[in-house]
């Protein structure tokens, strides 16, 4: 193993740590807002699940990438 590798399981960890806390507090807040609040979570989902897919699909290929690296050399 080297460094990258554990450097790109540090960054996945946190990656879907933060992922996870901010999902949670969408919806908790969705849970316990009135109609008009939930039409507005509702319209930031959009965003948070593309962010998702940014973070955890670039940190995924990263972490693919330094593993196939890690077996080259």
């Amino acid at each position: 193993r080297t460094k990258f590798n554990d450097f790109a399981g540090i960054l996945w960890n946190l990656g879907l740590f933060v992922v996870l806390i901010l999902g949670a507090t969408l919806g908790i807040k969705y849970m316990f807002s009135s109609v008009e609040e939930k039409a507005s979570i509702k319209s930031s989902m959009t965003p948070y699940i593309i962010g998702t897919v940014i973070i955890l699909g670039a940190l995924t290929i990263w972490k693919i990438l330094v593993e196939f690296m890690g077996d080259l050399i």
